[in-house]
């Protein structure tokens, strides 16, 4: 898994929300989650559950469900909050 990989996932979502005119506060008010979560997600600092991803994707209109890429996040998070790099 690399940063590469991660940057070109998000950059994705990020293209698709903007292409439908969608501000980040929008998609977390239909997600049901708030601003900041979504923000993080878009930033890298954290991945949304699969709930939300499978919600993101129906409302961006593709499929954005990559389990590689989550654990990826989720392990960066953790050694970030051990205190590793």
């Amino acid at each position: 898994m690399s940063e590469e990989r991660l940057r070109l996932y998000l950059a994705k979502v990020k293209f698709l929300r903007n292409v439908k005119g969608l501000k980040q506060r929008e998609v977390a008010e239909i997600l049901g989650i708030v601003k900041n979560s979504y923000g993080n997600f878009e930033q890298g600092s954290r991945f949304l559950s699969m709930e939300y991803i499978e919600k993101l994707s129906k409302i961006l209109g593709e499929n954005l469900e990559d389990e590689t890429l989550r654990e990826y996040v989720n392990s960066k998070a953790r050694e970030k909050r051990s205190g590793g790099k």
